[in-house]
């Protein structure tokens, strides 16, 4: 897997969201853009691994 890849597009969701919400944002946006990444991150991830198995 590739970790800093993940680390790299959660530190830049945080400093997306703190840059243009730095006010409204609370707890839960936060997770919930963090969960969206995530899971768009790993569909990423396992899609170029089924690619490299080919």
């Amino acid at each position: 897997m590739r970790a800093p890849l993940l680390l790299l597009t959660f530190a830049a969701a945080v400093f997306i969201t703190q840059l243009f919400l730095p006010a409204a944002v609370n707890g839960a946006t936060l997770l919930a853009a963090v969960c969206v990444l995530w899971g768009i991150t790993t569909i990423c991830i396992r899609h170029d691994e089924r690619k490299a198995r080919r």
